[in-house]
């Protein structure tokens, strides 16, 4: 079961965190809103995913760059032999070094 917790806000408002249980039991968040009413939907909704088996990995946010295309997607991505090698020319020529130390390409 689900709840909200109230908090207060940067500007001293009110402002309530809709939690729930994961299938493991540990806490999460659904979200941080300004109503009550806003909080309880979400954590609702949260466990209604959880009874439908639709519940992301929290973990797969949290992966890098590089990790994910050496561990997901070069693995599992069917091609010849030769666009291989030029994807993997590409990749770690051109865009690893910009996702370096788990930044996005946009920060220095």
């Amino acid at each position: 079961m689900g709840f909200s917790r109230e908090r207060v806000g940067k500007d001293g408002k009110p402002r309530y965190v809709a939690l729930y249980r994961d299938l493991r039991g540990r806490q999460r968040s659904a979200g941080t809103y300004a109503r009550k009413r806003q909080a309880d939907r979400a954590w609702q909704r949260a466990e209604v995913r959880l009874e439908l088996g639709r519940v992301g990995d929290p973990a797969k946010s949290r992966q890098t760059f590089r990790q994910y295309v050496e561990e997901t997607w070069l693995p599992n991505h069917e091609v010849e032999a030769s666009t291989r090698a030029g994807y993997t020319y590409v990749l770690y020529r051109h865009l690893m070094p910009d996702f370096r130390h788990g930044c996005t390409a946009s920060q220095p």
